[in-house]
């Protein structure tokens, strides 16, 4: 069976974006950024942020449904790009502004390791984001779990 699902992005101002899906929706700013601080955050920033999102509600969806109790967790994820300047438009760069590797730690606070370890590589067979990135992208993750 298959669902589609569908978002709307529509243009609101000189550099914001509003895209919408079902009942909700948010602004975009630029698709990728390079300033330290912008009024909103960027298209591949929210992209990398749902991608932590989907990991980390899927891990919390199958605790919930193992019995595993965890208390806080955080996903901390970084990316690069193969070729930054490319995307700029910079004169004689080759190469391409693709993700090329994301990488970060997922940090749990839970009792019971080894069954929020299993329910962990549980939620990245699960992940639709997850298994879409990592044919395209070097993805390394790290599970710590603390008492």
């Amino acid at each position: 069976m298959k669902h589609e699902w569908t978002v709307r992005v529509r243009t609101d101002s000189c550099n914001g974006l509003t895209a919408s899906a079902r009942t909700h929706s948010w602004r975009v700013g630029e698709p990728i950024t390079f300033a330290p601080k912008d009024d909103l955050p960027s298209a591949l920033e929210l992209a990398v942020g749902a991608l932590a999102a989907d990991l980390i509600g899927g891990l919390k969806r199958i605790c919930r449904l193992r019995r595993i109790p965890i208390g806080r967790a955080e996903l901390s994820l970084r990316w690069t790009l193969d070729n930054p300047l490319s995307y700029v438009g910079v004169v004689g760069e080759e190469g391409s502004p693709a993700i090329s590797k994301i990488e970060g730690v997922l940090y749990v606070s839970c009792l019971e390791d080894e069954r929020v370890r299993e329910a962990w590589r549980e939620a990245l067979d699960r992940s639709p984001l997850f298994n879409t990135f990592r044919n395209a992208v070097e993805i390394d993750l790290r599970l710590d779990v603390t008492p």
